[in-house]
């Protein structure tokens, strides 16, 4: 997977914008129809990020935002929602908006994990990305940072696992 080599994006972790837009016609989320109208009007592809801690948790008000906001795109990573129980098959929905996706090893109660405690099922993620026309990058997303237990795995193994299952798991796609 890859995409231009130039990009002109921005993907924001949303939050309430009406102080920044008072005709925000989409007031509960940061990203909101304003700051898309500005980033389009710039050739900009605008998108957020539904992220613990947002105001986007879960995946229904993820699908909300985007219905509400056409042409809004996400950064999609699963881990954020299944860190609270969420079952792929309710993330899977939003796949066809993602225009990047992150990867990394998650379960319930943890929003990042090994890949041997991984709970995400990415070869049936792929499998979403790739039937609806995903052509945006694939990025591998180990942090360490106190917040979350993210600060609990060894960044650079897990990272090179995750990179080893990608090449598998794309090994058959079309070169980009």
């Amino acid at each position: 997977m890859g995409g231009s080599p130039v990009t002109r994006n921005r993907t924001v972790c949303p939050r309430d914008c009406r102080d920044e837009c008072s005709d925000c016609r989409f007031d509960w989320a940061g990203g909101g129809a304003c700051r898309y109208e500005r980033a389009a009007a710039h050739g900009i592809v605008y998108g957020v990020e539904p992220h613990v801690g947002s105001i986007i948790p879960r995946p229904d008000l993820a699908a909300r935002m985007v219905a509400a906001v056409p042409g809004l795109t996400l950064s999609l990573d699963y881990t954020h929602f299944t860190r609270l129980g969420t079952p792929d098959a309710e993330i899977e929905p939003l796949v066809p908006y993602a225009k990047h996706l992150h990867i990394r090893g998650a379960r319930p109660g943890r929003l990042q994990a090994p890949l041997k405690e991984n709970t995400v099922d990415y070869e049936r993620v792929l499998a979403a990305a790739r039937a609806s026309g995903y052509a945006g990058w694939l990025a591998v997303e180990y942090v360490w940072i106190d917040w979350e237990h993210c600060n609990e795995c060894d960044n650079v193994s897990e990272s090179i696992l995750f990179r080893d299952l990608l090449r598998r798991l794309t090994a058959e796609w079309p070169a980009a």
